[in-house]
């Protein structure tokens, strides 16, 4: 079957709101507009089986994402290209290179998304840090990605 155009309605809060197309395919019932989603609500929304990557300690994660055919692929994303150490505290960061002075061993991904792991503060001394990856990863296509780096290795899950 031909795909079909379908509109979504905007919410009509202030000037410029506009609708957003989006392709629906009636056959499979899947949409194009996966990546587009997955954007907005970060990647867990289409993404499953995830954490951090061993051998690699907790420096590289790893998640089996759906692409715009809803197949899964699985990728691994740097995290040292999207986080770094600001005085112990994990933060967003493109290039952040947090391994440096974050013990990547002990990295733990738990409720809400949340990627722990201590790190070193401004005077030396440690402290557990966590931050929401959900709000700085997104899944292009299929494959991890932060502030434009993508993942250094995806393979299709079968």
């Amino acid at each position: 079957m031909q795909p079909f155009t379908l509109l979504l309605a905007a919410l009509q809060l202030g000037a410029g709101a506009q609708a957003s197309p989006i392709t629906v395919d009636n056959a499979t019932n899947t949409s194009t507009a996966v990546s587009s989603l997955s954007k907005r609500a970060g990647f867990a929304f289409t993404c499953k089986d995830m954490g951090p990557q061993t051998p690699y300690y907790g420096d590289h994660f790893v998640a089996n994402c759906a692409d715009a055919d809803n197949r899964r692929r699985k990728s691994w994303l740097n995290l040292n290209e999207c986080l770094g150490n600001q005085g112990g505290d994990l933060v967003p960061q493109s290039g952040g290179n947090f391994g440096v002075s974050c013990d990547t061993r002990a990295a733990e991904f738990g409720a809400k998304f949340s990627y722990c792991l201590p790190c070193k503060r401004w005077g030396g001394e440690w402290q557990r840090t966590c931050i929401n990856l959900d709000e700085i990863l997104s899944n292009q296509n299929g494959e991890l990605e932060c502030f434009g780096h993508w993942a250094y290795y995806s393979t299709y899950d079968f």
